[in-house]
């Protein structure tokens, strides 16, 4: 659609936004925080989840809970690859690789890197079978040693692919789901296989300890003062975020940084690598009544606009690393139904990564007001993005300028996402000499711009 050829009247709303991008201001880059966890699901028809997530342009996929939406496959998990702990760790025969193997090639053919967790998918079955401290903590981290040698250094009849990230367990917090031990028996876990897996593989990045919180301010804060005491790395720090306070979720990463710095791990990079918006809390997830349209609100606009709206604010934050949950069709959780058809969150998702694409970060004001998020960036050719992530706000009538853009010259498009479009042409647009007026309705939508 080319909106310079819409009228110049100004659609009447209830209120209006002023935005102003100066496109002579360039204030950085904007950084790509849209990872996820999860890949194309190996089940029904991988080709068809594939071609959707190869659009998000995913920078990182986090292998965690692969086995939800998976089958009977043996996917990623230490007892998964190595089923038999008392076998002899250096005999390959020891371990099963074929499974995991086909499922990072297909995450790989998305073009994202490999956040490989080191440890077990939660089970949320009433007997847990595998969430338990290992036997041997350092039988454990010679068998993860042999894991990582299978991925990146050809072991095994292995491969070369440069997995970078490693993770060390998965929530131990939590309580018998995710680890049966106490949480000084997972701080020994991290300790003991942390520096034995860096002393052995000095360039990669080992981290932990996906904490289900940044509020958990005493465990966090003893986790980290014995790996200061006991000399453990942390190459990343990672927790996990499920709410609706967006500017909450948004300041996370400065608890995070202040947390790391009192003990000396200042370097130490910062991944939130497991967020979704989640209104209602657990409470009510919990009960049969709410899910529906509990899932609903999750994956509609009010989930894509939060989303967005997310991965703008932490752009002005210390934040390395997000990886939302998930990338797959994993319900509620999912961004693809169980068909393969994108939901709302999404195109949340697409939005800023197409934004992404004009990577030259420009100044816009104000970035955030009254629910009102926005993020502005130039490609190499010239083209200017804006993406304005309205969360629940009200019916307004949006104003863009953009200083140094003559706009009446230009191709404009402006695409929308609410309960009527899937990032797709919105009608309610009209152009003056300098002015984008986006004519918007009660709720939550998302904007995308173009100006090439």
């Amino acid at each position: 659609m080319n909106t310079s050829q819409q009228p110049d009247t100004a659609p009447n709303t209830h209120c209006t936004l002023k935005i102003n991008v100066d496109s002579s201001k360039e204030i950085g880059h904007v950084r790509k925080l849209h990872g996820t966890n999860l890949g194309p699901p190996m089940i029904y028809f991988p080709d068809n989840f594939l071609e959707e997530l190869v659009k998000l342009d995913i920078p990182v996929i986090r292998l965690h809970d692969t086995n939800w939406e998976n089958g009977n496959l043996r996917l990623v998990d230490v007892h998964h690859i190595f089923p038999v702990f008392d076998a002899d760790p250096v005999d390959p025969a020891s371990y099963f690789f074929l499974h995991t193997d086909d499922y990072i090639d297909l995450c790989m053919k998305t073009g994202a890197k490999i956040l490989y967790r080191l440890g077990t998918c939660i089970e949320q079955t009433e007997k847990k079978y595998f969430a338990h401290p290992p036997k041997d903590y350092e039988k454990w981290t010679h068998i993860c040693a042999n894991i990582i040698r299978h991925y990146n250094y050809g072991w095994a009849n292995g491969f070369h692919l440069n997995i970078e990230m490693w993770e060390i367990w998965n929530e131990a917090d939590l309580g018998p789901q995710m680890w049966s031990g106490t949480w000084e028996d997972y701080i020994r876990l991290y300790v003991t296989s942390s520096k034995l897996l860096k002393a052995q593989f000095p360039d990669l990045k080992i981290g932990g300890p996906g904490i289900t919180g940044i509020h958990c301010d005493e465990k966090i804060e003893q986790f980290l003062s014995v790996c200061q005491k006991e000399g453990a790395p942390i190459d990343f720090f990672s927790w996990h975020n499920y709410g609706e306070d967006l500017d909450e979720l948004v300041s996370q990463p400065f608890k995070a940084k202040a947390f790391l710095d009192k003990y000396g791990y200042s370097a130490t990079e910062l991944n939130l690598n497991e967020w979704h918006y989640f209104p209602g809390g657990w409470e009510k997830f919990g009960d049969k009544h709410h899910r529906r349209p509990l899932n609903d609100e999750m994956n509609g606009p009010d989930g894509a606009a939060f989303t967005s709206a997310v991965l703008t604010g932490w752009q002005d934050t210390p934040l390395d690393l997000a990886n939302h949950f998930t990338g797959s069709m994993l319900p509620p959780w999912g961004i693809l139904d169980s068909f393969g058809f994108p939901m709302k969150n999404f195109y949340g998702i697409l939005a800023f990564s197409k934004l992404a694409n004009c990577p030259v970060r420009l100044h816009a004001s104000p970035s955030s007001q009254g629910g009102v998020w926005t993020l502005a960036g130039r490609a190499a050719d010239g083209t200017v993005g804006v993406l304005i992530s309205c969360f629940k706000s009200p019916s307004q009538n949006i104003e863009l300028r953009v200083d140094g853009v003559d706009i009446p010259m230009r191709h404009v498009s402006v695409r929308a996402i609410d309960s009527a479009h899937d990032l797709t042409a919105y009608e309610n647009v009209a152009i003056s000499k300098d002015t984008i007026s986006i004519s918007k309705t009660n709720g939550s939508a998302v904007f995308l711009v173009g100006i090439a």
